[in-house]
């Protein structure tokens, strides 16, 4: 549940996206991960002030590295990021601020 009227979650855990098939290697579901968070962020990268939740999980950090990295790359000067809150999401979450 979003904790500002004006944030928004996405969730990149699997079993919280839509259903694509779960016949599908490491690797695609690294990238149709990737895929879901890009098409979540043109949507929202228009609304100015907007707080946005990626929630990453844990795990070794890859898909955490690739978000950050997609984040300073197609969306600088656009979009501030950090931690999100730690006693709410650990490490498992960024929160991206819409400039």
């Amino acid at each position: 549940m979003p904790k500002h009227q004006n944030e928004v979650i996405i969730d990149l855990h699997l079993e919280a996206l839509p259903p694509n098939g779960s016949n599908l290697s490491v690797h695609e579901k690294h990238e149709y991960q990737l895929w879901y968070f890009r098409q979540r962020m043109q949507e929202q990268v228009r609304y100015r002030g907007r707080r946005i939740i990626v929630i990453h999980g844990k795990g070794q950090g890859i898909l955490k590295r690739d978000i950050r990295r997609i984040l300073s790359r197609d969306y600088a000067g656009r979009v501030e990021y950090h931690d999100a809150d730690f006693s709410r999401y650990k490490d498992g979450a960024t929160l991206v601020i819409v400039k």
